[in-house]
């Protein structure tokens, strides 16, 4: 699990740059705590242009900081945005209440990654506005239908601790996470290598966790359709959600890729022994390097749902 740093919770309310470094101190210290625990803390650019006092912005403030807390606040302000791994869109509309859009903002993408199989909680700075345990967020879709989801929402290091504590760690290296994969995605048939490329890349907790979520809604998708693959309307909702969309979860690969990694996108038949299954869908995992997760699809002749590859990028 990844946390987010609320960049309204700055909003003008520190009365001196005195108030602010105690602030940036227990900031500081919370992110600690979640990258000795394997995460991150995730940032908006938007926090640069942030009001920190009535008189001076987030970069004026920056510069009254001690030397290494300078360095430290600006490398985590430089380094850790989301933008590269956002799952929200403008064109999704996401709401605090009615008067408060939060698309575009850490809130927006915490509460559309709950949404969606992907978890996430919000770190805010004290004192602020902001100071509550949970936040409503409402996702409004294009046919106007609201989903609603409550956000997480830290101020405090004993707070982030505890809710990392809570954290369940079922995989803690890409041979577990294989495992557990295996066993929780029964209705999904595993290439005996699907995972086999994954194993030479360091673990990432971020990138194994969103592989999970992956696997998690193919298997559930599988199992909202027949054998023929005719899907039931939670099937439509979840296709709808994560298919085929510009900036869906899973995808075709382009014409252009189809011709020229036809050989790469060609992987042994799990389940017939001599023939070849072309994989050019696929799911994202948009983080460095990319991962791609390769599946037949639509639904195998034989009624399965294989999953060949699982690893770095192909098509590059």
């Amino acid at each position: 699990m990844d946390y987010f740093f609320n960049e309204f919770s700055f909003h003008g309310q520190f009365r001196c740059v005195e108030e602010f470094h105690l602030a940036v101190e227990t900031v500081m210290g919370i992110r600690a705590e979640i990258t000795r625990c394997g995460s991150q803390l995730f940032c908006s650019s938007t926090v640069w242009n942030a009001q920190v006092t009535a008189v001076d912005t987030m970069q004026q403030a920056i510069k009254t900081l001690e030397r290494d807390k300078q360095t430290a606040w600006k490398n985590w302000l430089s380094k850790s945005s989301w933008s590269s791994q956002r799952e929200h869109s403008g064109d999704d509309y996401l709401q605090r209440d009615p008067e408060r859009n939060v698309t575009d903002s850490s809130i927006g993408e915490v509460a559309y990654r709950n949404l969606n199989g992907l978890h996430g909680e919000l770190v805010t700075v004290a004192p602020s506005d902001w100071l509550r345990p949970s936040l409503s967020v409402i996702l409004v879709t294009d046919s106007s239908v609201e989903r609603t989801t409550d956000v997480t929402n830290h101020w405090t290091r004993a707070s982030v601790v505890k809710s990392l504590e809570a954290a369940p760690r079922t995989y803690d290296s890409w041979k577990s996470l294989e495992e557990y994969a295996r066993r929780k995605c029964a209705l999904l048939k595993f290439a005996d290598d699907a995972f086999e490329k994954l194993r030479s890349y360091p673990y990432q907790p971020g990138q194994a966790e969103r592989i999970e979520s992956l696997l998690t809604i193919l298997n559930k998708l599988h199992g909202c359709s027949d054998n023929k693959g005719t899907r039931t309307a939670e099937g439509d909702a979840i296709y709808a959600d994560h298919f085929g969309r510009q900036k869906g979860w899973f995808t075709d690969s382009s014409d252009r890729e189809k011709k020229q990694f036809k050989k790469e996108l060609t992987f042994d038949h799990p389940g017939q022994a001599g023939k070849d299954l072309f994989c050019s869908w696929h799911g994202k995992v948009k983080t460095n390097p990319p991962i791609r997760i390769h599946f037949s699809w639509p639904r195998n002749n034989d009624g399965f749902l294989y999953v060949v590859y699982v690893g770095p990028k192909i098509t590059k």
